[in-house]
Order: C-alpha cells, then sequence, then structure tokens
C-alpha cells in the first residue's frame, strides 16, 4: 500500500466532478427551452442528479474497506453516464437515469478522495478541506462558462456531456495507473458503527448533520437555478450572460476557499468565519432575488459565492473532533446529509416557482442560511465523547 497522496490526481477527480455539479444548472434553460419544459418538471433533473449524489454516498458509508475499487468503477461509469444524456433522443423521465448515475458517482469521487486525505493529514483537515475543494469549486466555475461559449458556437447541451465524457475517460485512464492509498477509513455506515456514533456522540451527530443540510440545501439554490432564473425573470439577455454568472459565484467561492485556507493558516479562527461568512451569504441570497435591476441582481448572487466559500469544508472539519474509529462514520452521514438537503432543495424551488413565485423560490436559500449562523454556537464549545 502506498502512504504518499495522489495530490494530483485526487485534485483532477474532485475538478471533473464539480464541472459535472453545476453542468446540471447550467444547461437547465436550453434543455427547458428546447422541450418546453416547466419550473415544476425542469426540476426533476436537479433532484434525480442530487438524489443520485445521496445514494452513492449511502452507498459509499457501505464500501469504506475498497477505496481503489469504487474509485476506478466510479470513473468507468462516469464517461458512460455522460455519453447517456448526450445521446439520449429527446426528453422523457428515463434521461433522469443518467442524471441519478452522474450525481451518484459524484458524491463517492468527491468525498472519497477527501476522506483518504483527512485521514492521513490529521490536524489540519480545515485547511486540506479548502485546497481540495478549491479544485471541486474550480470545476464547478469552468463548466457553466464553457457551456455558454458553447452556445455561442450554436450547439446545445449534447455538446457538454461529450467533453465531461472526454474528462472522466482521462480521470479513468489515470486512476488505473496510479497507486491509490488505502488507509483504514472505519466502519462508515456499518450498523454498530452508527449506533455506537448515536450512543456516544449524539450531539454532534445530529447537529454537524444539520448544518450541512441546511448549508448544501442553500448552495444548491443559486448552483441550479441562477441561469433559468435570470432567463426568465430578465428576457432579452444572452444565455452565456445567465450562465456567466453562476461561473462568477463559484469563481468567489473557489477563490474564497483558497482566502480561507490563508487566513485559517495565520490564525483566524474558523467558528468567527463561519459565523461572518453564513451571515453575509444570506444577506446576498435574500436580496438578490428581491431587486428588479438584472445588473444588481447579478453582482448579488456572484457575492455570495465568495461568502459561501469556506463555510462547508469547515463544516466538514467538526469531523476532525472525534477519533479515527468514528470520525469516517460522521463523516459520511454529514456528507449524505447535505445531498439530502440538495435534492429536497432544489425540487422545491421549482414547486414554489410554480405555485407562488421564482422570487419566493429563490429566497429559499437566505433562510437556509441563517438557519447554519443559528446552529454555530450550538457546535461552538461541543466537545467530542
Amino acid at each position: 500500500m502506498t502512504n504518499k497522496i495522489p495530490f494530483r490526481l485526487f485534485a483532477l477527480i474532485i475538478f471533473i466532478a464539480g464541472t459535472s455539479f453545476s453542468l446540471t444548472g447550467a444547461v437547465l434553460p436550453d434543455m427547458a427551452e428546447r422541450f418546453g419544459l416547466t419550473n415544476a418538471e425542469a426540476s426533476k433533473l436537479p433532484l434525480a442528479y442530487f438524489t443520485g449524489d445521496l445514494c452513492g454516498l449511502v452507498f459509499l458509508g457501505f464500501a469504506l474497506a475498497r477505496p481503489r475499487l469504487l474509485l476506478k468503477t466510479c470513473l468507468l461509469i462516469l464517461p458512460a453516464a455522460a455519453l447517456a444524456v448526450a445521446l439520449y433522443p429527446g426528453y422523457s423521465d428515463l434521461l433522469l437515469v443518467p442524471f441519478f448515475l452522474l450525481g451518484g458517482v459524484a458524491g463517492i469521487v468527491i468525498t472519497l478522495p477527501s476522506m483518504i486525505v483527512s485521514r492521513m493529514i490529521r490536524g489540519d483537515s480545515a485547511r486540506m478541506m479548502n485546497l481540495m475543494f478549491g479544485f471541486f469549486s474550480a470545476g464547478v466555475m469552468v463548466a457553466p462558462v464553457g457551456f455558454g461559449g458553447l452556445r455561442l458556437l450554436g450547439v446545445h447541451y449534447p455538446a457538454a456531456f461529450f467533453v465531461l465524457a472526454g474528462l472522466g475517460t482521462l480521470a479513468a485512464v489515470m486512476v488505473f495507473v496510479t497507486p491509490i492509498p488505502a488507509p483504514d477509513l472505519g466502519q462508515g455506515l456499518m450498523p454498530r458503527a452508527v449506533a455506537g456514533l448515536w450512543r456516544e456522540n449524539k450531539g454532534l451527530l445530529l447537529g454537524v448533520s444539520a448544518m450541512n443540510l441546511f448549508y448544501v440545501g442553500a448552495e444548491a439554490v443559486p448552483n441550479a437555478w441562477i441561469p433559468k432564473y435570470l432567463h426568465d425573470t430578465f428576457p432579452g439577455g444572452s444565455e452565456l450572460r445567465s450562465v456567466a454568472v453562476l461561473s462568477l459565484f463559484w469563481a468567489g467561492v473557489t477563490a474564497g476557499r483558497f482566502i480561507c485556507a490563508e487566513l485559517i493558516k495565520r490564525g483566524v479562527p474558523p467558528r468567527g468565519m463561519l459565523a461572518a461568512l453564513s451571515g453575509a451569504a444570506a444577506v446576498c441570497l435574500l436580496a438578490a432575488p428581491a431587486v428588479e435591476n438584472r445588473l444588481a441582481a447579478e453582482a448579488l448572487f456572484a457575492a455570495s459565492g465568495l461568502f459561501f466559500s469556506g463555510m462547508f469544508p469547515i463544516i466538514l472539519a467538526y469531523t476532525d473532533r472525534l477519533p479515527e474509529s468514528s470520525g469516517g462514520t460522521l463523516f459520511v452521514v454529514v456528507m449524505a446529509a447535505g445531498m439530502l438537503g440538495a435534492s429536497v432543495v432544489s425540487r422545491s424551488v421549482g414547486l414554489v416557482a410554480e405555485a407562488l413565485s421564482f422570487q419566493w423560490g429563490m429566497s429559499i436559500a437566505s433562510g437556509l442560511s441563517l438557519l447554519v449562523l443559528a446552529l454555530i454556537p450550538v457546535l461552538g464549545g461541543r466537545k467530542a465523547g
């Protein structure tokens, strides 16, 4: 077994998973317009993706003993699922299947390398998680503007999924020729491990899981809906401009994660940083759908990305409070809770948009950010065990 972390490979895998994460939101206006989908119908696509993400994480929780095999399998499925989306003729509910698979694979290949790094470099997890997820947010940032460029060339969403299939194939080749460490990641979601975690650290388990559910749910709103919201609310703008704002959102997340990593290294308390970030994000995400000027809405959505930046890695760093025997189980549960939030909330936006207005649907993100803020005092002084 190798003890060296293949950081470049892990960064590439997480980058590719990031591109699939934002591509769903980026293609939503194109697919909805081409197939005449309502907001409620269009919301099935992010629902399928994030439900797949949740199921992938649950599966991961029972397969932690074989990390190498799991990574290789996922990176064979990813290009096949992307090709299925690209080649599917038209729209039907069967198209939800490859979206589900893409989400399931993404959940695993984002989480598994992060768990390996966290296990092999303990005590510095808040900073390392910001670095690892900086590559994820970079991928999420590139995908929308890349798709916008393809639309300028006159092509539609299948081209973007052909590109994703190509990137997945590259990663598959690399993972088969690169030594991958296989540290003991704990028992994951095995009943005995979950029961022990519940018995000994119930408060931490519930608190961090709820915090990540609210955070990822909030993040899913701009990620899945910014392009379609701008396209529907401010007609007349180019499609490239709408998806570019999603890229700016993730550019802020990317820059902010590296900035937060450096600030934590210099001694800024992660707890205080999380409070400041969640409060500022809530303000932006409340104001963005309330303003009637497109430029102001775009600026507020983009700014919210900068404030979202360090929240996720700092939340994950709470898992470092437990010993190695329980930390892996908590990590998987917390990640799964986040994807549950994303799947429920991304669907809810479409339903609320149909029943009330798109503005009310988008405002869900602000309320969830405030719930993250409310949980910080509860978890701040809690000790494991």
